[in-house]
């Protein structure tokens, strides 16, 4: 029988890994749109997938113990939402930041 921590972590453990496919899931949806940030292509609905994608996450992130996805999801939505004729570049940064938080933590979970 397992104690209440080793039960806790064994829990947190499948949870985590089912985050990872989370976030597995929404590279996969975001990594096309780099291409459109860079040339300036993004459609509306593009850029408002974006926000949904790092509003979600960044409400997550710290829950599942990965603080940076929080941070650099907060401020990729907050920009695109108070600069919303940003230059690709300025968005771009913020962007590749959320994106390599997210393969960060994906490859760190197990």
């Amino acid at each position: 029988m397992l104690s209440a921590e080793e039960e806790f972590a064994h829990e947190m453990a499948e949870l985590r890994r089912n985050y990872r496919g989370l976030l597995l899931n929404m590279l996969t949806e975001l990594n096309p749109l780099r291409e459109r940030l860079i040339h300036g292509s993004l459609s509306k609905a593009e850029r408002e997938l974006i926000i949904l994608k790092s509003h979600q996450f960044c409400g997550t992130g710290s829950s599942y113990g990965f603080p940076e996805i929080t941070q650099t999801g907060r401020t990729l939505e907050h920009f695109l939402l108070d600069f919303p004729d940003a230059t690709p570049d300025d968005s771009l940064i913020r962007f590749d930041s959320f994106l390599m938080a997210a393969q960060k933590t994906i490859d760190a979970i197990i």
